[in-house]
């Protein structure tokens, strides 16, 4: 595992939407400002807007976030304020998916979603969604090799990334 990445949780009063290998464990709300971030076990992760739905397909995990870019430009979701009083200094993620499929994270400790949502549209991407599902959970990056390495379990939904096997020609290198 070289990285996790969480969404946080969604609490009692505010559901968000998740998918786990095609089963719909929350139901997707189409809520306003909401988008589900859909990753295929076996392909490139998408964002749908709040009109597409996720259909029960084995193999494909989905969590609904709130949407902060959508085709190049913020959403009106990305201009408001983080409302968590102690949580609102807390790092924010924000991922972004380019058009060539390039996939990118920003964090930082910002007052509202827009900040995150401008350096993914500099970097090229066109959609973008908070790492947020609502209660009180910052989200966290824990990456292979740093004194926060990805853990196994956690209460959050996380997502996580996995290094492709090395291809058959590759050898390893050592300097004399």
């Amino acid at each position: 595992m070289v990285l996790s990445v969480s969404t946080g949780v969604s609490g009692e009063h505010l559901q968000r939407g998740l998918v786990t290998n095609g089963k719909h464990v929350l139901p997707i709300t189409h809520g306003p400002g909401l988008a589900t971030l859909v990753l295929p076990h076996d392909g490139a992760p998408s964002i749908l807007d709040g009109s597409q739905t996720v259909g029960a397909t084995p193999g494909v995990d989905a969590v609904e976030l709130p949407l902060i870019l959508d085709g190049g430009e913020p959403t009106e979701t990305s201009k408001l304020p983080f409302l968590r009083g102690k949580h609102a200094a807390e790092d924010h993620v924000a991922l972004g998916l380019a058009d060539d499929g390039t996939m990118l994270l920003a964090r930082g400790s910002v007052a509202s979603p827009s900040i995150l949502a401008a350096i993914l549209m500099r970097a090229g991407c066109t959609q973008a969604v908070l790492l947020d599902r609502g209660a009180d959970a910052s989200a966290t990056v824990l990456r292979a090799g740093t004194e926060h390495p990805p853990v196994a379990r956690g209460d959050e939904t996380t997502i996580y990334v996995l290094a492709k096997p090395m291809k058959p020609r590759a050898f390893r290198f050592e300097s004399k």
